[in-house]
């Protein structure tokens, strides 16, 4: 344990000098970002919210997909069942996973402030 809290204060202290050597805006001091946190709470936490509901709601999405996907394959036959979700498996391959979780969880676009 000790060595974790050791490894992130090197981790912090290396983002506060690059931050200070680099000093450009996309890379800003580790203790800028703490009190902007601390000032911004509330929005930092509805967007928190939001977030985890998306995730909840894709998770929820997915598994309900995979259990009729699951149980369709078991009450199909063994050849019907096996090449229609083969093709439909074959068809999501080129679809980052992400984009699919996005797309489907995204009624309106996130507000920032």
């Amino acid at each position: 344990m000790r060595y974790y809290v050791a490894a992130l204060a090197m981790l912090l202290a290396l983002w506060q000098l690059a931050a200070y050597v680099i000093n450009k805006p996309y890379l800003p001091p580790f203790t800028d970002v703490v009190l902007r946190m601390a000032t911004d709470y509330q929005l930092l936490a509805k967007n928190l919210a939001v977030t985890l509901m998306r995730i909840a709601t894709a998770v929820a999405l997915d598994l309900s997909v995979g259990l009729a996907a699951g149980l369709a394959a078991a009450w199909l036959s063994e050849k019907i069942s096996a090449n229609l979700l083969r093709a439909l498996i074959l068809l999501t391959y080129p679809i980052p996973h992400v984009a699919l979780a996005v797309t489907a969880t995204a009624p309106h676009p996130p507000t920032y402030g």
